[in-house]
């Protein structure tokens, strides 16, 4: 009895080398948090510098402001000079301004005013979906990162075992060749996954414009984020969507627009006055001049103006009737789907952490003779595939949230949520 133990022992000396590189896995936590590398708050930090994407949302929004800036300039003034020579030699000094007596001036502004509330709301809107697909293509990248770390630290596990059985004596040559097959399985594997990744590497840099050989990722792939209540996010959202305000605030700056064009039935009112000298045969004298005109709205009337107007401004009404039904129908979809998806998470990890055990009890049960190789194999290949599955779970969680926050307009941090 006591020669079996020594040998046991013995035999657990040569062999527990192999199984270090397991054990310092199954040490780790589910999911490796990577410090060293660019973080996502980086990435969209560098993605809004020089970006043509970008300079475009923000020239629109250039443009909208400027026409606000120009509706609350006043009309020039215009300054004329005559000179009149019948019997005598008339010469004129005159400045003209136009009243606003109809409120045209003052029915603009208020669709300036409108108008730049609905360009920055749909800035945001398209900024917050820009960058929403910035994340997730993050994401998608990091995810990839971790599917390769994970198969190449199982290729190195099998290639450590496959080393110990190498090495011990009256093992069968079944088992080696077992493993061989096993650990080429496994690299061939890893080398798909190390290709899938330098393709999304290259097309991630390429939305970046870095190089790829210096893209390495940092972070986390399972989320921590916060999701607020859906009783007080889907009203907030509904009632303050960039998008819905935007068709919204559009609508009533046509509106305004439609009530200055129909004034142009009324005239408008120009004031004129100068200064006048007179000169001639034993003539020369001076005083001032002053006038006053209207325009007659014999021909343009704004009626076409005025019917465009009314015609856009339906156009955008119904544009927030559809932008609301759409992010209402999304909305409820998306959220049921990030609180499932994330509740998954948390029960297939707590789920893994059970099965790691399960495998350091098969690797033990192996090398004291009390399971075959091929049972050893499956349980290895079982947590491999485990962590992947829950990496693809924890991917699947976190694209929702993305999805969510581009739904919602705004990231989570702006009702309490924390990344």
């Amino acid at each position: 009895m006591k020669i079996r133990v020594l040998l046991l022992i013995v035999l657990f000396m040569f062999a527990a080398p192999a199984f270090l590189p397991y054990a310092e896995e199954a040490g780790k936590p589910p999911f490796s948090k990577s410090d060293e590398g660019i973080k996502v708050e980086e990435i969209l930090s560098q993605f809004k510098e020089n970006n043509p994407r970008i300079e475009i949302l923000e020239g629109k929004l250039e443009a909208a402001r400027a026409q606000h800036r120009q509706s609350k300039l006043w009309p020039n003034p215009e300054v004329g000079y005559r000179v009149e020579d019948s019997a005598g030699k008339d010469t004129f000094i005159e400045a003209s301004w136009p009243l606003d007596i109809t409120g045209r001036r003052w029915l603009k502004r208020k669709a300036a005013n409108a108008g730049i509330v609905s360009a920055e709301n749909l800035f945001q809107w398209e900024m917050n979906s820009l960058l929403a697909d910035v994340k997730a293509r993050f994401y998608e990248l990091l995810a990839s990162q971790e599917r390769l770390r994970i198969a190449e630290e199982g290729a190195r596990r099998y290639e450590s075992i496959l080393n110990s059985v190498r090495g011990r004596s009256g093992q069968t040559d079944y088992d080696r060749l077992r493993l061989e097959k096993e650990a080429a399985e496994v690299r061939a594997d890893a080398n798909e996954m190390k290709r899938e990744w330098i393709k999304l590497q290259s097309e991630f840099s390429v939305l970046l414009n870095k190089n790829p050989n210096n893209l390495k990722l940092a972070g986390n792939v399972k989320s921590q984020q916060t999701v607020p209540s859906r009783s007080t996010l889907e009203p907030f959202t509904l009632s303050t969507h960039p998008k819905i305000v935007a068709a919204l605030k559009e609508a009533e700056k046509r509106k305004f627009q439609r009530k200055a064009a129909r004034r142009k039935w009324f005239p408008e009112l120009n004031l004129s006055g100068g200064f006048k000298k007179t000169s001639g045969d034993e003539v020369d004298e001076s005083g001032y001049v002053a006038g006053v005109s209207v325009s007659v709205p014999l021909f343009d009337r704004g009626q076409a103006e005025s019917a465009a107007a009314k015609a856009e401004s339906k156009i955008s009404e119904a544009d927030a009737v559809l932008a609301k039904n759409e992010i209402a129908q999304l909305f409820g979809k998306t959220y049921q789907d990030a609180i499932l998806l994330k509740e998954a998470v948390q029960d297939y990890e707590t789920a893994l952490l059970n099965g790691e055990r399960l495998e350091q009890m098969a690797g033990l049960a192996y090398l004291e003779g009390r399971m075959e190789i091929l049972e050893l194999i499956d349980a290895y290949r079982g947590g491999t595939q485990s962590r992947l599955r829950l990496l693809e779970l924890a991917l699947e969680a976190r694209e929702a949230l993305i999805e969510l926050e581009r739904i919602i307009g705004r990231s989570f941090s702006e009702h309490g949520g924390k990344a």
